[in-house]
């Protein structure tokens, strides 16, 4: 039997580079910029209710000894919206314990799982993010259901749509909201903008997928285009304009069949997370389990995203993007 570690194998062990490189997770700049820009405290309670004007009151110019309408017209309502928790888990062999301790430890094994964690949880919200939970609700509610027509999704926070603005026409709760045919125009994009545009607001934040981030650069190759220095400085993700918006890049954003672009009004976007610290990207410590020296324990995050305003922004399908 030959034997394995002779001369300088016997004496020399290998030079780990002390850095973590991440090879898996695409971080989602929509998420970043929420996140920092429009994060709400839930303070606690069993609902988020924001109140919305839902009513006009009667109004119209009338001559002299005429009657006027003086029924009672709802004007105000809310739309509410729950709290859904997110968990990670981490667990580690007790056994390692043993190895990885003392000098010759290169890492801390557990600073290399929480920054893991850190990186999933945000990858998980930021997905689910642009995706809808009818099918779980245990989740957010995206971006999809509230930038909608009401076609697709005819109710939202508890307030049907069509009570409030007719199915297909933007106003109210709906969005607009058109697909793309087979050919990309910069019109097209144009027209979805300012259906969006409300006196003076207007979408802040495009966000594309990385065919329609080429589509959109190619279609303004003709003019002089702008990078966002702002968005740049706060968040580090590189961005350019198209009218009054910033458009940015995110690699979760669904493509083909179910690609999709976003124009958001982030004045009205808001992520609420809890302030309770166990609830806040919080990690609840490490725990041994029954019959074994092997311990786990759960990072947290409490959230939920609300759209008090969709009508300021705007979804654009295409299977180009």
């Amino acid at each position: 039997m030959a034997i394995q570690y002779t001369n300088l194998n016997a004496f020399v062990h290998n030079f780990i580079v002390p850095d973590m490189h991440d090879l898996l997770y695409q971080p989602s700049p929509v998420f970043a910029r929420l996140h920092q820009r429009q994060r709400e405290n839930f303070k606690g309670g069993i609902l988020i209710q924001e109140p919305v004007i839902v009513g006009k009151l009667w109004a119209q110019a009338v001559g002299k000894g005429e009657e006027f309408n003086i029924d009672f017209v709802t004007t105000e309502a809310a739309i509410v919206e729950s709290m859904k928790l997110y968990v990670c888990n981490v667990s580690l062999y007790g056994f390692d314990a043993i190895q990885n301790d003392g000098d010759e430890s290169v890492f801390s094994q557990v600073e290399a799982k929480m920054q893991n964690a850190g990186l999933r949880v945000a990858e998980v919200l930021a997905t689910d993010m642009y995706g809808n939970n009818l099918l779980d609700l245990r989740k957010v509610t995206g971006l999809p259901q509230w930038y909608d027509d009401g076609s697709n999704f005819p109710t939202i926070a508890g307030q049907t749509r069509n009570d409030i603005m007719t199915i297909g026409t933007v106003g109210g709760l709906n969005a607009y909201q058109v697909a793309l045919g087979a050919t990309f125009t910069l019109p097209a994009m144009n027209t979805a903008y300012t259906a969006a545009c409300l006196g003076n607001e207007h979408p802040d934040l495009t966000v594309v997928t990385r065919n329609g981030w080429n589509l959109l650069w190619q279609a303004q190759q003709p003019f002089q285009r702008y990078a966002s220095k702002e968005t740049n400085a706060l968040i580090g993700f590189e961005t350019f304009k198209f009218n009054a918006s910033d458009v940015a890049l995110d690699p979760l954003l669904p493509t083909g069949t179910s690609g999709v672009c976003y124009m958001l009004n982030t004045a009205y976007l808001k992520w609420f997370f809890s302030t309770n610290r166990k609830f806040y990207f919080s990690f609840t410590g490490f725990k041994e389990g029954i019959k074994t020296i092997d311990v786990a324990g759960q990072f947290l995050v409490a959230n939920q995203i609300m759209s008090v305003n969709p009508r300021t922004g705007a979804k654009i399908g295409s299977t180009l993007f």
